[in-house]
């Protein structure tokens, strides 16, 4: 299921779309500006009864925004004439054709165009608003998820990861699960893979780990194996 929204389609005051489902922060990507949030679909071994989809969330390009981490239900709606007219003179904007999403009374987001995709991704997946029409790329030594919630990802074709691992090789994955303040767990998910053990032992010392703390969130990092399964490979054990 999705939708999309220009500011060309949109009037004051509409409401776009909607959720009551706890959603978070999950990228943002400066070079395009845009802004993902991500709501997560449980563990069926944690919570059998919790969400069956990803719900992802998309604003871009994004001038100006006030936002929160996380929220307990979203709804994105168009501004009132007036409220947008409050939001842009307080921002100094005089002519401009973006338009005023708000998320809350509070928050709102300043962008050209909004939608959302639900699917069945698992949590730490590249979100499907990535990639676009692009020629693949090799990204370098880092195979998975990046800061901006992969919005930029280009995933290697297997003639180049084939290349670039040889045969009879493994991965080393960067393991992530978190926890918010209220206990809830989330599934864990892959945060980074790379060609050695050391690599990404290094990528959970940089990002603070193995257990990084914050008001509302603890993740906990680990280091996974997983054989690539490539023509000819004859894997044997990781190192």
């Amino acid at each position: 299921m999705r939708d999309w929204y220009r500011s060309d389609q949109l009037r004051p005051g509409q409401v776009l779309f909607g959720f009551e489902r706890r959603f978070t922060v999950f990228g943002w990507s400066r070079g395009h500006s845009q802004l993902l949030l991500r709501s997560f679909k449980a563990d069926p071994d944690d919570d059998p009864d919790g969400p069956t989809t990803r719900i992802d969330v998309l604003f871009k390009p994004v001038g100006a925004m006030r936002i929160e981490t996380d929220y307990d239900g979203l709804t994105v709606r168009v501004a009132t004439a007036e409220r947008a007219r409050e939001v842009l003179r307080d921002l100094r904007w005089t002519d401009s054709d973006d338009v005023v999403l708000e998320l809350t009374d509070r928050d709102y987001v300043v962008c050209l165009a909004a939608g959302y995709i639900e699917d069945e991704g698992e949590s730490g997946e590249p979100s499907p608003f990535a990639g676009g029409e692009q020629p693949l790329t090799w990204r370098g030594s880092v195979l998975a998820t990046g800061p901006d919630g992969d919005l930029g990802a280009r995933l290697a074709s297997r003639g180049e990861v084939t290349a670039a691992v040889g045969t009879g090789r493994w991965v080393y994955l960067v393991m992530v699960r978190m926890t918010t303040s209220r206990g809830e767990v989330a599934r864990p998910g892959t945060a980074a893979a790379f060609l050695s053990r050391a690599e990404a032992e290094e990528e959970i010392r940089r990002r603070g780990g193995p257990t990084v703390v914050k008001p509302d969130h603890r993740f906990d990092y680990w280091v996974d194996s997983a054989a690539l399964d490539l023509p000819g490979s004859s894997p044997g054990g990781p190192s």
